[in-house]
């Protein structure tokens, strides 16, 4: 068993993979992972419509942190159907991310709650979005 959602992204984001993605056979899920977007407190951001206005008003200017796998595929998909112009900045580590998050370095990102939980309850992370069908699980 492995983590899915990076083997499901690579061959979309990857010219040469070291396995054949045809030879991985989806057995069964083991975890059920809330997903949520956050913004940095200090960006004072209310709104993933008010995210995207930023964005919007200053192409280009603003970034996004991921972590290879399916969340950052399905964002970045979002920002090109969407016509929005934020450059991603690649971390290995989502813990990375998270604080780089909260201090401001990088202005949006979308990870599974426990990664930025810590920072939300310390007052420096703003979540604008959370898994819908989970919502009791996200933080106010």
């Amino acid at each position: 068993m492995s983590p899915t959602s990076s083997f499901t992204a690579h061959p979309f984001l990857k010219d040469n993979l070291p396995y054949k993605p045809s030879d991985l056979q989806p057995i069964a899920r083991v975890s059920n992972t809330v997903v949520s977007i956050g913004v940095p407190v200090s960006l004072n951001i209310k709104s993933l419509d008010e995210l995207f206005a930023l964005v919007r008003a200053q192409p280009g200017k603003l970034n996004w942190a991921g972590v290879t796998g399916a969340l950052d595929f399905l964002f970045e998909g979002y920002l090109k159907g969407a016509g929005l112009d934020m450059a991603k900045v690649p971390y290995r580590n989502p813990v990375d991310a998270a604080n780089d998050l909260a201090e401001g370095r990088v202005q949006v990102y979308e990870a599974a709650l426990a990664i930025v939980r810590p920072q939300v309850e310390a007052g420096k992370i703003k979540l604008l979005a959370c898994d819908q069908h989970r919502a009791g699980a996200c933080l106010s």
